[in-house]
């Protein structure tokens, strides 16, 4: 399975960017890439890189699971993201952490 996984891109000083996507990561990567160039501020890892200047090392992205279903991966991309909290979240499309609340009261 190429597709639906949830994965984390480096920064230097040690900071990670955790995200998911059903599509190849392949393709999500190049659009990271993309929006980081132009200075697009789509994206929470080129904001953040923008902000403080950190660069981030593409080819160091690393698959974290393969999580097939938009839910499951959403739920995995949480619990990566709470074990690794680096960076701000603001630009999530929905509030990440009340997600991962409420699953801990499941």
């Amino acid at each position: 399975m190429k597709t639906s996984r949830v994965y984390e891109i480096p920064f230097c000083w040690g900071e990670i960017y955790v995200g998911q996507s059903g599509r190849l990561i392949s393709t999500r990567i190049q659009e990271h890439i993309r929006v980081t160039k132009y200075d697009d501020m789509k994206l929470a890892v080129a904001e953040h890189s923008m902000e403080t200047g950190y660069q981030i090392d593409f080819e160091k992205t690393r698959i974290l699971a393969s999580v097939p279903g938009y839910k499951n991966r959403i739920v995995r991309e949480v619990i990566e993201i709470e074990k690794n909290r680096k960076i701000s979240t603001e630009k999530m499309g929905f509030n990440y952490h009340e997600l991962g609340s409420h699953f801990c009261q499941l």
